[in-house]
């Protein structure tokens, strides 16, 4: 196509943007009456294709340079018009013509159509034979070669009549009509028809009796209550079946049919559910009567044109396994399918959307539970049976598996034994849509044995989907831990998946006997749609000597249930405040102060202690040192001149943490030093100014031991060492006890000197 060309139909359809509200609409009171300029507009293309569009469903026109396939183009390449809930890209290279104005219909010379005029004078009617009274008027008699249409007002043709006289007889009573097989195509010269096909239930009556039919807003739109039983189960089923559809039709003197029909079918439902069986069941009841819309005509084809559409729905339910299952539920339904007959060839377009939820108040199940809905939605072209609809099948399933692991059950209780079984539902469906094309052309393909080429196809997804989460019996526990705080445990940990039924969860705390001192539950409900992250709940009951766990609980039906994983309730890996000081565990089996005796703060020096002694010792004096004797007056502590007192030596009694903080906290071993040094990272650093080592235990776990120096007859190395007391004896050396000893360049275990030189303490428990 020309550039110019391009652009005129570019400027084209955007005059009609701006101008469409200004012009004339639709026959009030919903009907479809005949379309007037500006209305609708058609585009016409040399693909096969065919597009038309009302103007008040137009949001807005535009062009784009990109191709359908999203590749960027230096020119225009495609028309981009914009509707309520479509966008639509036509390539601008397959646009022939645009047309503001309502084609008009040429019907071929050969067709005589057969009216309600001829009804009383036709009997033994059929799709390819008929007979008419011999005193029937001439000029309602077709003659050999014409092509007999049956409309819609035409009853004597239960499936209508598209045909071409081959021969006539008679013998004095009828006229005996045998005919071949016709086509629409063969009907029409030229048809072009956009409309909403919206069929309605017109309320006038013929004198014949027969309903008059009109376009109006819907198709149909029809409520049921419904109840089907069986094998022990009922089911209460309340549905509404909504249905609208656009036929959209071509035929000029160049081209072949083009016939679209979009169907949107919105099915809702709400279900009562009580099931009790232990043997497979399926059950299918039909739902209501089957709805005939009646004959609808097709505007602008003078009636020659016409569908019957009608609704068959029925209920089912389907059980396997052993079920004792009760919930009320809903799904709605909204499958939106397009038949398409172009280039001689059917295609189907199909767009579901689901919406569901089930409320469970009973449960007991080994297998599946599945309810759900089997509409049948058929339309007739000119009553035959060369007609396209579908089949469908659309439910709502239960899957129950309930685990009960007996391995677990011994090791882990109840929750460990059961906490895999879950519930899930599904969405099980499947639409298979027919079409049973030559009744447009003697070019559509081999005939089936009716004489009508089918086509069929089967949407269906490959499993399942699944809607929602699935459901467990109980929740899962995560990231457990338990944090002592004085004589309180503070248990901690994540609480997820989606439950079947509300539940409490909580913490339990429990002795090294695994004997459970006090169980603790959220005043909150656990349900669906709920996540306890960082949940936390305090413990109390703790002795300052024992061990004690946390384990997450469960109360489900009234009834207590431990749950799983167990967490050994361990100090603190931080500071948790400004508080100090806190016990700090590292993960190395200790756990230490988070600051030196004396220190009101992890970064302060503290008091410095003689080993063994009680009172800080700030000042050096050896003559007052309470541990050696200088027995020959050379004022230096020889081996045989210590005193040796016994297990006021060993730091059991005289232990400097215990007796200036009032708790039960020791000196740390020689072997704890170790501990620290070896399975810790230390780095040296400063905090708030003051110069020392960090170490980080494998758990993430920190202390900080500032560089505060030791006590001689000064105070010495301050800020750029540390030396810190064990409570462990040099045995080959006793005037001297192992410790710590750090600077810049690492730390190290190492006998520290003179027992009475002033060193930092660090507690420990």
């Amino acid at each position: 196509m020309k550039t110019i060309n391009k652009l005129l139909f570019t400027l084209a359809l955007t005059f009609v943007s701006v101008i469409a509200p200004s012009l004339t609409g639709r026959a009030g009171g919903g009907s479809l009456s005949a379309q007037t300029i500006g209305e609708a507009f058609y585009i016409y293309r040399n693909d096969g294709n065919f597009n038309a569009f009302f103007r008040e469903e137009i949001d807005s026109i535009t062009y784009s340079c990109y191709d359908l396939d999203s590749l960027l183009h230096e020119d225009i390449v495609t028309q981009v018009v914009f509707t309520e809930d479509s966008v639509y890209r036509i390539p601008i290279a397959t646009i022939d013509s645009v047309s503001f104005v309502q084609p008009e219909t040429i019907i071929s010379n050969d067709v005589f159509p057969l009216t309600s005029e001829h009804s009383p004078y036709i009997s033994e009617a059929d799709t390819l034979k008929f007979a008419m009274l011999a005193a029937t008027p001439e000029t309602l008699r077709p003659e050999v070669g014409n092509i007999v249409v049956a409309t819609a007002d035409c009853d004597a043709f239960a499936h209508g009549i598209i045909a071409r006289v081959e021969h006539i007889s008679n013998d004095g009573t009828y006229y005996h009509y045998e005919c071949s097989k016709a086509y629409l195509e063969d009907v029409f010269e030229q048809l072009v028809v956009y409309t909403n096909g919206r069929i309605g239930e017109g309320n006038q009556v013929r004198r014949d009796g027969m309903r008059k039919v009109s376009f109006t807003e819907t198709l149909w739109n029809q409520q049921w209550s419904q109840t089907i039983t069986g094998g022990g189960t009922t089911t209460n089923l309340n549905v509404g079946d909504r249905a609208t559809a656009t036929i959209t039709v071509r035929k000029t003197l160049t081209t072949p049919f083009f016939f679209q029909l979009t169907l949107q079918n919105a099915l809702t439902t709400s279900i009562d559910f009580t099931a009790e069986s232990t043997a497979s069941i399926y059950k299918e009841l039909q739902i209501g009567s089957t709805i005939t819309a009646g004959k609808i005509p097709i505007p602008y084809t003078f009636g020659l044109l016409w569908l019957a559409p009608k609704l068959s729905l029925y209920g089912y339910f389907e059980e396997k396994g052993k079920v004792e299952l009760k919930y009320g539920g809903h799904f709605n339904r909204t499958d939106v399918l397009s038949f398409t007959y172009t280039q001689r060839e059917w295609t189907f377009s199909h767009t579901p959307t689901t919406d569901a939820g089930t409320d469970v108040a009973q449960l007991s199940m080994e297998g599946s539970a599945e309810i759900g809905l089997k509409p049948q939605i058929d339309f007739s072209i000119n009553g035959q049976q060369a007609g396209f609809g579908l089949n469908g099948r659309l439910g709502l399933k239960e899957n129950i598996n309930f685990v009960f692991d007996m391995t677990h059950l011994k090791d882990g209780g109840l929750y460990d034994a059961m906490r895999d079984s879950y519930c899930r539902t599904t969405l099980p469906w499947s639409i298979n849509v027919h079409a049973n094309a030559n009744i447009f052309s003697r070019y559509d393909g081999s005939q089936s044995e009716s004489g009508f080429a089918t086509f069929s196809h089967t949407f269906a997804p490959r499993e399942e989907p699944r809607w929602g989460e699935d459901r467990y019996i109980f929740p899962l526990f995560s990231s457990v831990e338990g944090r002592r705080q004085d004589n309180k445990a503070m248990a901690k940990g994540n609480v997820s998946r989606t439950p079947l039924l509300p539940v409490q969860v909580g913490f339990s705390l429990l002795d090294e006997d695994k004997n459970i001192i006090q169980t603790k539950y959220d005043s909150r409900s656990y349900k669906a749609g709920s996540t306890f992250s960082n949940y936390s709940c305090e413990l109390s009951g703790m002795e300052s000597s024992e061990k004690y766990y946390v384990r997450p609980s469960v109360k489900l039906f009234g009834q207590d249930v431990l749950a799983s994983p167990e967490a050994e309730v361990k100090g603190e890996t931080t500071c948790p405040d400004s508080n100090h000081p806190h016990m700090i565990d590292l993960g190395i089996g200790t756990l230490w102060a988070c600051c030196n005796v004396g220190a009101s703060a992890p970064e302060q020096f503290g008091n410095y202690y003689a080993w063994g002694e009680t009172q800080p010792k700030n000042v050096y004096n050896w003559d007052t040192y309470q541990y050696w004797h200088d027995n020959d007056n050379d004022g230096y502590p020889d081996n045989n001149e210590w005193i040796n007192i016994g297990s006021d030596i060993s730091g059991t009694q005289y232990d400097a943490a215990r007796a200036n903080w009032g708790a039960p906290w020791r000196m740390p071993t020689l072997e704890e030093w170790k501990a620290l040094v070896n399975n810790c990272t230390s780095v040296w650093t400063t905090v708030n100014g003051v110069r020392g080592r960090k170490f980080t235990g494998p758990n993430g776990g920190t202390i900080f031991l500032p560089a505060a120096g030791r006590r001689s007859s000064s105070l010495d190395w301050a800020g750029s060492g540390g030396y810190y007391s064990s409570s462990t004896l040099d045995e080959s050396y006793p005037k001297s006890a192992c410790s710590l000893y750090f600077d810049s360049g690492g730390a190290y275990w190492s006998r520290s000197g003179y027992r009475v030189y002033g060193h930092s303490v660090r507690p420990v428990r």
